[in-house]
């Protein structure tokens, strides 16, 4: 493998730009965290155009054996060029990759310094802001390996052992995932999470409208949206196309399917009430738009939930297959706008010195 790589298990956080209300400290990634707040919480905040990580790496003086990622490293006290994927435990189990920097600075000896802070922080890695991803939560779906020959107890998974050979016969399918993904980032998209929470409003919104009782909690949306993508799929199969599902994890789609020549890029919805309405993001809109044409939307309504043991099982639901998707043979309604203020022509009041 040429390209350098350093896999870093750190808490699961939502934005990772220091304690917020609901994200207040980072989640799992080793007991610091059960009752401190670990440097990662700052790993994706912009500061003048860079960003700054960290990883606990296990040895008392916080120092990376540069020569693990690359044996040609010798003693250096920098490592440039090199992809770190940042992950963290799962919600449902496992492990995920939450983000990452690509042609990042990393360094042998534990870095501090305030950054802008009014306390030291302590770092391991840096990056420009063009090379640093975020994934939205919906987003967090690519699994790391756990186990023997994979990711351990350490926090820290390098390419090479201590003899200098290479060990991580997986690695190249998370690079290729990194280096194909073309979904939102939190770091630019700032929308992109607010998205996804005005999805699951309108999934509870349409489902009472239906008279249906639903939460939206994780396990009932996840179930869901699983459902609804093997019924899309096995729609697609059964006319002959190809199907590969694993797009929906780094493009604006959720299905891609071929047959000869022709290309179908799906759009898979599922709900438990009626067909009445879905919701759509400006990425998926953006896709139909540049794709016109080519795209499909497939939407499962009047999916049922039934409780199995701890599980929520989805079950049923009548298609509606859109093919192709023409935006304007529906209503596409704006539920809210982002409003950006207009350059210089605000006045700007600073009430924090007045009674």
């Amino acid at each position: 493998m040429s390209e350098r790589v350093l896999f870093a298990r750190i808490g699961m956080m939502k934005y990772y730009r220091g304690p917020l209300a609901g994200d207040e400290r980072p989640v799992g990634g080793g007991r610091y965290n059960l009752k401190n707040i670990g440097h990662e919480a700052w790993n994706f905040l912009d500061r003048d155009g860079w960003y700054y990580g960290y990883v606990r790496s296990g040895s008392r003086d916080e120092s990376i054996p540069l020569e693990r990622i690359d044996p040609t490293a010798g003693k250096a006290d920098e490592l440039d060029e090199t992809t770190v994927v940042f992950f963290a435990p799962g919600p449902s189990g496992g492990q995920v990759v939450v983000g990452w920097y690509r042609r990042a600075t990393v360094y042998r000896a534990a870095q501090r310094s305030t950054i802008g802070h009014d306390f030291e922080r302590v770092w391991c890695c840096k990056a420009k802001d063009g090379d640093v991803c975020l994934l939205p939560q919906s987003h967090r779906q690519r699994e790391v390996p756990h186990g023997k020959g994979a990711t351990g107890q350490s926090n820290i998974t390098y390419a090479y052992d201590l003899r200098g050979a290479f060990r991580l016969a997986w690695a190249n399918e998370i690079l290729d995932y990194v280096g194909g993904y073309d979904g939102p980032n939190l770091c630019r998209e700032w929308l992109a999470e607010a998205e996804d929470q005005a999805a699951a409003a309108f999934e509870v919104a349409a489902a009472a409208l239906e008279g249906q009782s639903f939460g939206g909690a994780p396990a009932e949306r996840k179930a869901i949206e699983q459902h609804a993508m093997r019924i899309a799929e096995r729609y697609y199969l059964e006319r002959g196309y190809q199907c590969d599902p694993s797009v929906h994890k780094s493009k604006p789609y959720d299905l891609l399917c071929t047959k000869g020549d022709k290309t179908r890029y799906v759009e898979v919805k599922g709900a438990r009430g009626g067909s009445r309405a879905v919701f759509v993001t400006r990425r998926e809109v953006a896709q139909v738009r540049q794709n016109p044409g080519e795209c499909d939307l497939f939407v499962l309504h009047g999916i049922e939930l039934k409780t199995v043991g701890s599980r929520v099982e989805a079950v049923g639901g009548k298609e509606v297959v859109l093919s192709p998707w023409d935006l304007g043979s529906g209503v596409l309604e704006p539920l809210a706008y982002e409003y950006r203020l207009p350059d210089g022509r605000t006045t700007i009041v600073d009430w924090s010195n007045t009674a």
